[in-house]
């Protein structure tokens, strides 16, 4: 068992690293960009349910009972610091007293356990993909090692106490309440590798006893910080942005300088002309949906109308309009007369609420890549519009076309 659970830290801790170094964010200086807050504290209540060892003639619940969970004896205070989106450690403290169940045939018995843990703590729902469908529930994993002080209470060896040791393994699914408040449900099993007391305290072994106990408990976290989010609930960072958008431009840099084969250059031109086309049939499209004469929206001086589309509830930039929005760069430095209007819309699925919230994510990201791309935010305004009305869409083919933020180039 120890093997085991040696094993399954190791592989959390691998995970952790790894998500760790992929998740980080970096601004154009190279340091650390912590767009959301890292500390959290949480206080939970729950049952505990000692499973071994007893001496013969105590238990933990009711022989009888086969689907008991335990007592009401369980308490834990923590705190939780994240590195990443996606990878953090968490400090525990907890109590836990242990009696016989009334109504059952065990025999009297009062012992109490103090209980320090340290773990690594691995986000599994942004590691799984759960912004990706909804910003309401979370799941963590967690696992460490622990130490604890183990008290007899009652009967022949009262007053006496051990220290045992060992490994706790856990899941925590969450609800956020609000983005200061997130319930908590947890289920943990901890491994005692070092024990020589049972759990009631009436047997020992001076050689070793391998002690296991399961925790089931429910409780609030309160996240701390100046922004807006937890990283529990920040939005996933978009695929490397402005690098990417960096490394096209010298790419692009690049290619107009060097000598290659004609043949190449034309390779090169046909599969960008393929790209743009495809972009642009979409843009189309959508431009097409645009009310005309008296009905048309009375915008000023448009310049320019692109579109950048979204999958389903997301409200990440794809990679595929990266060219895109790098295009609306370059013509706002080269013109210095324009400004733009980014507008978010969603397809009409979700609530009301929701979807002018997502709506506004959508347009809030592409206004991110803008500013880091070096555009002053005062140029930059966002709308939120919900639900596009402009195209009925009655596919879920057809509602790509809605999911999206349509960018204006207007003039000053």
């Amino acid at each position: 068992m120890k093997k085991i659970f040696l094993l399954i830290f190791a592989i959390l801790m691998g995970i952790g690293f790894i998500t760790q170094a992929q998740t980080s964010d970096y601004d154009n200086n190279g340091t650390v960009d912590n767009q959301f807050n890292q500390w959290s504290v949480s206080f939970m209540a729950g049952f505990n349910r000692p499973l071994n060892p007893f001496t013969q003639g105590y238990y933990s619940v009711n022989p009888g009972v086969k689907l008991s969970i335990g007592s009401f004896r369980h308490f834990n205070l923590g705190t939780r610091y994240m590195l990443s989106r996606s990878f953090g450690f968490s400090l525990n403290l907890s109590y836990d007293n242990y009696v016989n169940p009334s109504g059952s045939s065990s025999k009297t018995f009062n012992t109490s356990q103090y209980l320090m843990a340290i773990q690594g703590v691995v986000n599994l729902g942004h590691v799984i993909g759960f912004p990706d469908f909804t910003h309401r529930f979370g799941l963590l994993m967690h696992t460490g090692f622990q130490l604890s002080r183990f008290n007899i209470n009652e009967g022949p060896y009262d007053g006496e106490w051990e220290r045992n040791g060992g490994f706790i393994f856990g899941l925590t699914p969450q609800i956020k309440i609000s983005e200061r408040f997130t319930f908590l449900m947890d289920g943990s099993y901890e491994l005692n590798i070092k024990q020589h007391r049972t759990w009631d305290g009436n047997g020992s072994n001076p050689d070793n006893l391998v002690g296991g106990k399961i925790t089931l408990s429910v409780g609030l976290a309160v996240n701390l910080g100046k922004h807006k989010k937890h990283a529990d609930w920040a939005d996933t960072p978009v695929e490397n942005t402005m690098a990417q958008i960096e490394t096209l431009t010298y790419r692009i840099n690049e290619l107009q300088q060097s000598t290659v084969k004609p043949e190449t250059i034309d390779s090169l031109k046909n599969n960008q002309a393929k790209i743009r086309n495809d972009v642009d049939e979409l843009n189309n499209k959508v431009t097409a949906m645009v009310p005309v004469g008296n009905n048309a929206p009375q915008a000023a001086a448009v310049s320019k109308e692109y579109s950048v589309f979204f999958d389903f509830n997301s409200a990440r930039v794809k990679s595929d309009y990266l060219s895109e929005i790098a295009s609306v760069i370059a013509v706002l430095k080269d013109n210095p007369n324009l400004k733009v209007l980014l507008q978010g819309f969603t397809d009409v699925r979700g609530t009301e609420k929701s979807n002018m919230k997502l709506s506004k994510r959508r347009a809030d990201a592409v206004a991110e890549m803008l500013k880091k791309g070096g555009i002053d935010a005062s140029c930059i305004k966002t709308e939120a519009k919900g639900v596009d009305k402009l195209f009925k869409a009655k596919t879920p083919e057809d509602m790509m076309f809605n999911r999206r933020v349509t960018i204006k180039l207007l003039n000053k």
